[in-house]
């Protein structure tokens, strides 16, 4: 954003990246919807975006893995509905929370997570596996996408992301340690034309400053 601003004004800005601001201003909506109707109000666990509601939730399956539903929307409540061959009399979306999520969790354990994909992959339903760290990185679609890759050492490691069409990000950098200061001096010089004689003169004089690392053998 600053380097955008910069082509507009010609002037440089300090970027100020506090991590605590950040994450306060990543919950705007959070703070911003406190006086919404019906959405907050009630202690924490009870109000409908933090599991008070049966279809804002997430559910035990037969095989004691999970799956997290989030059909707020009365479309996607309807196809939740259909897939589960349930209708609205049986499991009114903004009545009955408890009750509901009662009939819920017995109908997610009567099958395994994998039989609960297939029912609902594909759909608008907004119902999702809960996966373990190895599930996501072998879910096909961070497969097909090469969301994850292996480190030299066979650690599985997300790649870079955004991703660049052109000239993307690779792992590989964030392996090795950063060089130290003056490092690289010898190297930089050469590439500015310098020749050894006067690269050796400005190091003995301390015009630059460098430093010979040595292997840890």
């Amino acid at each position: 954003m600053a380097l955008y601003e910069r082509t507009q004004s010609q002037r440089g800005q300090i970027i100020d990246a506090s991590m605590v601001e950040g994450a306060a201003y990543v919950g705007s909506w959070l703070f911003r919807s406190q006086k919404m109707p019906g959405l907050w109000g009630n202690p924490r666990g009870k109000n409908i975006l933090d599991t008070g509601a049966h279809f804002y939730d997430t559910y035990e399956t037969e095989d004691g893995k999970y799956v997290a539903i989030g059909a707020l929307e009365p479309q996607f409540y309807a196809v939740l509905l259909e897939k589960l061959g349930l209708t609205e009399d049986y499991l009114p979306q903004f009545n009955n929370f408890e009750k509901n999520r009662k009939k819920l969790s017995d109908i997610f354990k009567t099958k395994t997570q994998n039989e609960w994909n297939r029912i609902f992959d594909g759909t608008d339903a907004c119902v999702t596996p809960v996966l373990s760290i190895n599930d996501a990185a072998n879910h096909k679609h961070n497969k097909s996408l090469k969301t994850f890759s292996k480190d030299e050492n066979e650690n599985t490691i997300p790649n870079p992301s955004p991703r660049l069409s052109r000239t993307p990000g690779s792992t590989k950098a964030i392996n090795h340690l950063n060089p130290e200061a003056g490092e690289h001096s010898r190297d930089i010089l050469f590439e500015y034309g310098f020749n050894a004689e006067e690269i050796d003169d400005f190091i003995k004089s301390k015009v630059v400053q460098q430093i010979i690392k040595k292997s840890k053998l």
